[in-house]
């Protein structure tokens, strides 16, 4: 599960999000025990894992990004920023079936739209358009939205860009005068028309892969309602409801909690959980997003697979199948030694905050490695500089320390970007420096300006191709990691899979 490939595809850009990762780990949400063992189907967490916490005030929001899916009317603020201002809620229920490592949702709204929020070319507001916008991650796919007012009804869908070429009528959203806000961890689409004052229902379908995260598959539903969408003296309970099914392929119960919100108990078999938001706890709702975590690490690795039959008349008589394979938890397996280098960008467009987030990156990488592995580090602009000339050092405490102190020194923009020459030389040092049974990962992290992007992953192909009978033995997992709004994840995406490794932002 924690080995997904890039997904690339030829939809149009308004079904699917724009390629960009967020920040897993400085997401925080605060820990719930539960207060009985009816709560939940698992055994109360005495610690929850400080990547699975976040903290969300009630009533906090951010003007520049929904936190729900919803009706805003948007305004610039300033170079690539917008303003949202979002409508009266009245309903807002997610229906959620996760299957293996996968989560489908539906989630359907109810808004009522006050004329001062509506656009149109008169702007006397009685009548105009207003945006439907919902937070997604890079992976999301949208598969559908409909509004339905009193008098009629939109639909979308999604399809290839080729096939809406010869489509007549009038266009708006993206690339009109009045431009869909454009964010990568966002979808928008415009609904023209609508009066002031119309009550207009929307229901969103999608598809988006579970997180992976401390033995567990995790769901997050965007459910923390902005400021100013409800009464202050409307609770939660009345206008949010949750249903989550938890599918696995085991014949084992699915263990289910969520460490944000009281949930109960609705369905349990072989195979599959269902819970929905408890409404007699409503003390206990925070206005923050619903999170669902499954546990799955267990003394032993876990799979399991599901398959679909051809569709009848179908000339392709080949079966689907999907499988999952968790892995056992860390304590129950010795871990394999590491070889790392990081290769950290350091050029003049790296400076300000992307440098700060890029040291923060790599410093985080330097505290996770263990005595049993090996490092260097390589800070490169037009130029490079290695924290180890001579090649891979234990990774002791002492060599740990001295490497953050180098990292805080070196590790200042200046200059252009060179990525090519520390990956061939990355490649190098593990050539002269073999160590059998070590698993050997390259880290870059950079922003991805650079020119020679195609010179770079066809240099990373020849190499695999020209390591021998087995180069996955020998050459090394080829990790990137985006700094940066404007960092080339196309790029990036395309030098992980070549180089059999992961990519994030």
């Amino acid at each position: 599960a924690s080995l997904r490939r890039p997904q690339f595809d030829a939809h149009s850009g308004c079904a699917r999000s724009r390629d960009r990762r967020r920040a897993r780990h400085s997401r925080r949400f605060p820990r719930r025990v539960p207060d009985s063992p009816g709560d939940l189907l698992l055994p109360r967490f005495a610690h929850m894992p400080a990547a699975m916490r976040r903290e969300s005030p009630a009533g906090a929001t951010d003007h520049y990004r929904p936190a729900c899916p919803g009706l805003y009317a948007t305004s610039a603020a300033g170079e690539a920023e917008t303003v949202f201002t979002p409508a009266q809620l009245q309903k807002m229920d997610f229906h959620v079936e996760c299957h293996l490592s996968t989560a489908f949702v539906t989630v359907n709204t109810t808004w009522v739209v006050p004329g001062s929020l509506l656009k149109s070319a008169k702007n006397d507001g009685k009548k105009g358009n207003i945006t439907f916008a919902m937070p997604v991650t890079e992976q999301t796919t949208v598969t559908g939205v409909s509004a339905q007012m009193s008098n009629k009804r939109f639909a979308s869908g999604v399809m290839p860009n080729k096939d809406t070429k010869n489509m007549k009528g009038t266009r708006f959203g993206r690339n009109t005068a009045a431009p869909l806000p454009a964010h990568p961890e966002l979808f928008a689409i415009s609904i023209p028309g609508v009066p002031a004052g119309e009550t207009v229902h929307v229901q969103a379908t999608y598809f988006t892969p579970l997180d992976f995260e401390n033995g567990a598959y995790v769901f997050r539903a965007p459910t923390r309602l902005p400021t100013g969408c409800i009464s202050p003296n409307t609770p939660l309970t009345k206008v949010l409801s949750v249903m989550a099914t938890a599918r696995s392929a085991y014949s084992e119960q699915v263990q289910v909690m969520s460490p944000t919100h009281p949930v109960t108990l609705v369905q349990a078999g072989a195979g599959v959980t269902q819970v929905q938001l408890d409404p007699i706890k409503r003390e206990k709702w925070q206005n923050t997003e619903f999170v669902m975590v499954m546990p799955v690490w267990g003394g032993d690795i876990a799979a399991a697979g599901v398959q679909q039959p051809p569709a009848p008349g179908d000339p392709d008589r080949r079966h689907a199948f999907a499988i999952a394979i968790a892995p056992p938890k860390p304590e129950a397996v010795n871990p394999f030694p590491r070889d790392v280098i990081f290769l950290l960008d350091r050029s003049g467009s790296m400076g300000g905050g992307p440098m700060d987030a890029a040291r923060a990156a790599l410093i985080a990488g330097l505290k996770d490695l263990t005595p049993n592995d090996r490092f260097n580090i390589c800070a490169f602009d037009n130029l490079q500089i290695f924290f180890d000339q001579e090649g891979l050092t234990n990774a002791t405490n002492e060599a740990k320390d001295a490497a953050l102190r180098w990292v805080n020194v070196n590790c200042q923009a200046r200059g252009t970007t060179d990525i090519m020459t520390p990956l061939a030389r990355a490649l190098e040092l593990f050539s002269a420096q073999p160590n059998p049974g070590a698993v050997p990962m390259v880290f870059v992290i950079t922003d991805g300006a650079v020119e020679d992007e195609r010179e770079i992953c066809t240099f990373v192909e020849r190499a695999f191709k020209n390591g021998g009978a087995d180069p996955a033995a020998m050459l090394p997992r080829v990790n990137t990691f985006g700094i940066g709004r404007y960092a080339n994840h196309y790029f990036l995406k395309m030098l992980a899979g070549i180089g059999r490794g992961m990519n994030g932002a």
